[in-house]
């Protein structure tokens, strides 16, 4: 689990920093007077890294708090992981596509919401196993499968068909993850309310 946990954090340090590699090549070679003038005509280039960092970041942290549960490590979750780090490393060249192309280029966006699917879908099935694991072990489990993971990748799922099926609107349909997180978060918040009112009622004799 170690050296899983190792390689797979070296694997995501290395694709982040991928994405400020256009950035750097951008960067004038000899002084320039207006700035702002340079930093407007790559503003594309910006936000796709900006948003793609946030995104690896996000996924990074569900990771590890997924294998942070997992107390055995089969086949299928390996597996599982090397398609995560797969789509982890891939993002960058979409990324790359976004801040070079029509923001309104329906296989670009395509490309990149579609690369963000796989990593949650992923993650999802990832602690599937783990909570399964934990099931037939009789252990409690700290991971939820059926939470804010499967609802990320149905709205995933929604934003890709809304960009590829509107191209106007394109990236903007990522809006839908604010939703999604909305209506997880109210989830969340009911459960353990609901977890608070079962352990506060008496048994009753």
């Amino acid at each position: 689990m170690e050296r899983l946990l190792t390689f797979s954090d070296a694997v995501v340090a290395i694709a982040a920093t991928l994405l400020v590699l256009p950035l750097v090549d951008i960067a004038p070679k000899e002084q320039v007077e207006d700035v702002g003038a340079l930093l407007a005509d790559n503003l594309n280039n910006f936000l796709a890294f900006l948003l793609s960092f946030v995104v690896i970041y996000r996924f990074w942290l569900t990771h590890h708090h997924t294998f942070g549960a997992a107390k055995q490590l089969g086949g299928a979750l390996i597996w599982l992981n090397g398609l995560w780090l797969i789509s982890i490393v891939f993002l960058p060249f979409p990324t790359q596509l976004i801040g070079d192309q029509d923001v309104h280029n329906r296989l670009v966006n395509g490309l990149y919401i579609g690369t963000m699917l796989v990593t949650a879908a992923s993650a999802v099935a990832g602690q599937w196993l783990v909570a399964r694991a934990d099931a037939r072990a009789g252990r409690p489990s700290t991971i939820d499968p059926y939470g804010p993971g499967l609802a990320l990748v149905v709205a995933l799922a929604v934003a890709l068909v809304i960009a590829l099926a509107f191209p106007a609107i394109g990236l903007w349909s990522l809006l839908v993850l604010v939703v999604s997180g909305v209506l997880a978060a109210r989830m969340r918040r009911r459960a353990r309310t609901a977890s608070t009112r079962g352990q506060a009622t008496p048994p009753q004799q």
